[in-house]
């Protein structure tokens, strides 16, 4: 019975013991404890463009007015063709593209872009490549960054069909 009263009296001296550390200060004294509550937001940049946007045809078989009697601009996609993008910080919007699968004929030059509200809204003829925002803010959420396409066709073009890749890059600026 001795050996229960002295492992009891030993159990709570250590317990007290254990808690004088959490337990400080005197009644009518505030005790104050900081903690700090850390966020941790990663850079995150993203681009989709919706699947009815990968792929546009403009299929000129059986379009009477070609070949034109002068060269005449084929506006073959409408509003509006979507280009989403995010970043949680500054980013850069681009575009890089060249002829590979183009037909005699057929330029990239010929191939025109326009973008619909949030740039200026001029036609502009495509190159090897451009830069289309930079820097821009961070977005809240996915933000559109709608394109329009055309082509200049003069007839003179080669029968087939021409491919025109344009890769769109967002990227963070940090």
């Amino acid at each position: 019975m001795k050996k229960l009263i002295l492992v009891s009296m030993a159990l709570v001296a250590v317990s007290g013991v254990a808690l004088a550390d959490a337990v400080y200060g005197t009644i009518g004294t505030p005790a104050n404890h900081n903690v700090t509550v850390s966020v941790i937001i990663p850079p995150r940049v993203g681009i989709n463009i919706d699947a009815a946007e990968h792929t546009k045809v403009l299929d000129l078989s059986a379009d009477a007015t070609y070949p034109p009697a002068v060269a005449t601009y084929w506006t073959f996609l409408t509003n509006p063709n979507v280009i989403a993008i995010i970043a949680t910080g500054n980013y850069r919007y681009d575009y890089t593209t060249d002829g590979t699968g183009l037909l005699a004929g057929l330029t990239v030059g010929e191939f025109e872009y326009q973008t619909v509200g949030w740039g200026a809204g001029a036609w502009t003829a495509f190159g090897a490549g451009a830069n289309l925002e930079d820097p821009a803010a961070r977005t809240a959420g996915w933000v559109n960054r709608n394109m329009n396409y055309r082509v200049s066709l003069d007839g003179a073009e080669t029968a087939g069909a021409n491919d025109l890749i344009v890769t769109y890059t967002v990227t963070a600026e940090l």
